[in-house]
């Protein structure tokens, strides 16, 4: 209709239609339950048959331990659905996107509602179970596959000859320095002081978050991985148990981390640091060793562990009986 009205047109019929249009339509405000409604018949169906959303959408993976079935039926569903709840979200949005463009973004609605809510309304998801099994398959995917994290990309940026090595250490650093600045490493972790951490390192220095695994390199990148470990976690109380020197100029922190996962559970985080320090006493690298799927294994236990792709296999090159041929068969 606005498309062949201008707004002198449409604003007398708007106060006319009242509540009876848009998304405050009694139709519009039908849509949720019907969403609702549609995934409360599969999540029904899955606690009769003691499976959970996580392990169906992980799908049925030759090899792993437990072998999750899912029926083609089944998986069609979850995706009907997630297209369903899409489509309703994309109208909500447009929807929002139309009353901003007649009424401006500081106006009120018909019915009274600020414009901006309607906004929030279309970012919030229409199947919370789903929403949430989608969240926990991912997160237990991340710490599942953290040993490979952006290790495609590093290969790729090591064959075009990009590969920067850390700052040079120091000659010989004295057992008490190393002491303060491991001592001064966790302390910021605790205290969740993200510039203090980051002042530790070199203005070049490396950080990896897990051996073999691309790097963050410089503090700015090193902010971001901080920033990132302080949303997983609400709290995170570290204890080092030992450090010992390993070199002239490195030293390993041997750490256990009592943690509080921002979904609700405590979870306890066990590794060891590798730090090598400069001249003047900055971290120029730091190396994480820690199990981090048995992190995911206390926080999602019932998540299926997926094989992580090769990434040789996205080049054309397969591996017979390899990782690769395994998550073909998956994907496929």
């Amino acid at each position: 209709m606005l498309d062949l009205m201008d707004l002198a047109d449409y604003h007398p019929l708007r106060v006319l239609l009242r509540d009876g249009s848009g998304a405050q339509s009694l139709a519009a405000r039908a849509l949720p339950r019907s969403v609702r409604a549609a995934a409360t018949a599969l999540t029904s169906s899955l606690e009769r048959d003691g499976r959970t959303l996580v392990e169906l959408l992980a799908r049925a993976v030759p090899g792993t331990v437990p072998v999750v079935a899912g029926t083609p039926a089944e998986l069609g569903y979850v995706r009907s659905l997630r297209l369903l709840s899409k489509r309703c979200q994309e109208f909500l949005f447009q929807h929002y996107l139309l009353v901003l463009e007649v009424l401006g973004a500081d106006n009120t609605g018909s019915l009274g509602y600020a414009v901006a809510t309607m906004a929030h309304r279309a970012a919030q998801p229409l199947v919370p179970e789903l929403n949430r099994a989608l969240h926990d398959f991912a997160k237990a995917t991340d710490l599942q596959h953290a040993t490979r994290a952006g290790v495609m990309i590093l290969e790729n940026e090591r064959r075009a000859g990009w590969d920067p090595a850390p700052p040079e250490p120091g000659e010989q650093m004295q057992t008490e320095w190393a002491d303060e600045v491991v001592a001064s490493y966790f302390a910021a972790l605790a205290d969740r002081d993200t510039e203090r951490w980051t002042e530790l390192f070199h203005p070049a220095g490396h950080l990896v978050g897990q051996s073999g695994t691309r790097p963050f390199i410089g503090r700015p990148r090193l902010k971001v991985f901080m920033d990132s470990m302080l949303c997983q976690f609400t709290a995170l109380q570290p204890e080092v148990t030992t450090v010992v020197r390993t070199g002239p100029a490195s030293f390993r922190a041997v750490w256990s981390i009592s943690a509080v996962h921002y979904t609700g559970p405590e979870v306890t985080l066990r590794g060891a640091e590798e730090l090598l320090l400069a001249a003047d006493g900055l971290i120029v690298s730091a190396i994480s060793d820690w199990n981090a799927a048995q992190v995911a294994a206390q926080l999602w236990p019932g998540a299926p562990a997926m094989p992580s792709p090769n990434p040789a296999s996205f080049d054309g090159q397969r591996q017979s009986n390899g990782p690769a041929e395994r998550w073909d068969a998956a994907v496929a």
